[in-house]
């Protein structure tokens, strides 16, 4: 590619995203079309498809809080975060963090983990796919090394916690579900969400098992998994370890084991 032409590019997206109009200087007027009216169409056509890109992740958000404001807040993300990526799927993941920061969302605290929930489901759908975990290499590990074995996880597994019950309100805007109502002031909730044949699933943790796996992910060896419980309250801490190991097996999120020295 030609550095003329590369720079002509160059124009074109920032003429496109409205940060300048230099590119207008290649271009030609044709009859009864301006260029500037013909930007217009290219202006309008990436909005268009980045609010259509965000209405279908955060279908619960705009269940909740009505499509006057979820129009109102989409179109402010539009316009304030452009997309980093040639890869659409990626764009919107800055959301939550745009609730976390609006006054007009106040009154919804819950909202934010609501959208870092779809944001998550999303992210699982389109990670990478990973290779069955050979048992065998599990079954060959030494007792004695066992608990300084380390874990990779599947790429699509998403963890996250909330101080709201994340889960039920998940729930509540299901097609399916007939809760009305959904207690807010029933206590936070953990949840995972992996991609075990090609389908999301979603499932609530306990608090221990949340940094079991939490731990694990962050490359802590089993043994030093377990000792993070030490800094939960007694009833969090009580995980089934092997339960939660078999877990991951049968839902394919092991991709790797590694053996500390």
């Amino acid at each position: 590619m030609s550095s003329e032409l590369a720079q002509i590019q160059q124009q074109m997206l920032n003429a496109v995203t409205g940060t300048s109009t230099a590119v207008q200087e290649c271009l030609q007027s044709g009859p009864g079309c301006s260029c500037e009216r013909g930007m217009d169409v290219y202006r309008n056509n990436r909005r268009v498809v980045l609010k259509s890109m965000l209405s279908s992740v955060y279908r619960i958000v705009a269940q909740i809080v009505g499509d006057d404001f979820f129009q109102a807040l989409i179109h402010r993300y539009v316009h304030t975060q452009p997309s980093l990526s040639g890869n659409l799927h990626r764009y919107g993941d800055e959301l939550p963090t745009l609730l976390r920061t609006m006054p007009e969302a106040a009154g919804l605290p819950y909202l934010a983990d609501v959208a870092a929930l779809e944001w998550a489901w999303h992210s699982t759908y389109y990670a990478p796919d990973n290779a069955d975990f050979d048992m065998a290499r599990l079954a060959a590990v030494a007792p004695e090394a066992f608990a300084r074995l380390g874990f990779v996880l599947a790429p699509a597994l998403q963890l996250l916690r909330s101080d709201y019950p994340l889960y039920a309100i998940w729930q509540r805007h299901q097609p399916e579900c007939e809760v009305e109502q959904v207690d807010l002031g029933s206590g936070g909730q953990c949840v995972a969400l992996w991609r075990p044949y090609g389908q999301v699933q979603i499932r609530p943790l306990s608090q221990g098992e949340f940094q079991l796996l939490l731990a694990l992910q962050q490359g802590a060896s089993l043994e030093q998994a377990v000792e993070s419980l030490d800094s939960l309250t007694d009833g969090d801490a009580e995980v089934d370890v092997q339960a939660v190991l078999g877990w991951l097996l049968q839902q394919r999120m092991l991709v790797d084991i590694r053996v500390a020295v």
